[in-house]
């Protein structure tokens, strides 16, 4: 196609498919099929296919980038071949969500309910135990959206504690652009920091595995960072075909507040503040225990994580008072 419109049909991919799986050796010889991302590519296969070999782990969206496959025209087509996977798959127990925002939105969307079975990430556990050998604070995969800001703070803020002989533990900022980390290496960390991008992430149960210090956002911080960039959770980034409802779905679930309304292709910050109070509580950020949680950019995170002496003196009402000079609207503590 030259008008860059989705050029297949669910019919056309799911005989793709088909035909693929019969040439395919590694897929002709395997015991196990583990589908998981896109979910709708998972729908196709098993139509395709059936459910022999097939385990399907829900993570993201059921329709996140569908769009870039498929028209709106051919859903539905697509909507019975999910009812089928759940008929099939559920009853089977080869059908689970890692997490509990991925289950809900599924059930709102098609009435399919799969059991939350959380990412445990037992190798990580296996491989590396929480071994401190210094202070040094590690903010692990730190360079993704809406981090840049937080660490000018920070900076801002160590900037300021050291000038007047203060000593803060280091903190390592950990990005894509650096050599990864072994979970051995990362566990030689005092404690680490996560920022979210979305309403779950795989690094989250990788750290905790760990049994390391965690620090992550608190509410209302938290809505910074986990809504505005969540298109993999049917969220702003991502068409908003990836909200579409099956019209013909039973026992969808009935929350007060829809998963999608106030992830709206604008962003609204003055309204919907009872729906993204109430999404929230389904994210991994906000259901995880023993998980060290601030509430603002600044002064409680370095609290949390202990990072100042007891010698501080008048340094925090200080900068307290410098960072509410600049951001008025924010609260630090």
């Amino acid at each position: 196609r030259t008008d860059g419109l989705p050029a297949w049909t669910v019919a056309a991919a799911v005989s793709a498919l088909r035909g693929f799986a019969k040439r395919e050796p590694l897929l002709r010889r395997s015991r196990l099929q583990i589908c998981c991302e896109p979910l709708w590519l998972c729908v196709l296969l098993h139509a395709a296919v059936g459910s022999g070999h097939l385990l399907v782990r829900v993570s993201m969206c059921l329709l996140h980038a569908f769009a870039h496959v498929f028209g709106e025209e051919e859903l539905p087509a697509f909507w019975p071949l999910v009812q089928a996977l759940g008929a099939d798959l559920l009853k089977q127990g080869r059908l689970s969500a890692a997490a509990t925002i991925s289950a809900q939105m599924l059930n709102y969307q098609s009435g399919i309910r799969p059991p939350y079975v959380p990412a445990l990430s037992l190798h990580v556990a296996a491989s590396a135990q929480y071994a401190p050998v210094s202070s040094d604070v590690l903010f692990f995969r730190f360079r993704l959206p809406g981090a840049p800001g937080f660490i000018r703070i920070l900076q801002m803020l160590t900037a300021e504690a050291r000038a007047q002989g203060i000593q803060f533990a280091r903190p390592v900022i950990m990005d894509a652009s650096q050599k990864s980390l072994s979970f051995t290496e990362i566990s030689r960390f005092r404690a680490l920091a996560l920022l979210p991008h979305v309403p779950y992430a795989q690094r989250l149960p990788d750290v905790f595995a760990l049994n390391s210090p965690t620090l992550v956002p608190a509410l209302p911080l938290l809505h910074k960072y986990v809504w505005p960039y969540a298109g993999p959770f049917c969220g702003r980034t991502d068409s908003e075909l990836s909200q579409a409802l099956d019209p013909t779905a039973a026992n969808t679930s009935s929350h007060p507040f829809s998963p999608f309304a106030f992830q709206g292709k604008v962003f609204q910050p003055d309204r919907f503040d009872e729906d993204r109070r109430y999404w929230a509580q389904y994210t991994e950020w906000e259901l995880w225990p023993h998980l060290i949680r601030f509430k603002s950019r600044g002064c409680d995170m370095l609290g949390r994580c202990s990072l100042w002496s007891d010698r501080s003196g008048g340094f925090f009402p200080r900068a307290i008072r410098i960072l509410s000079m600049l951001w008025p609207r924010w609260s630090w503590c």
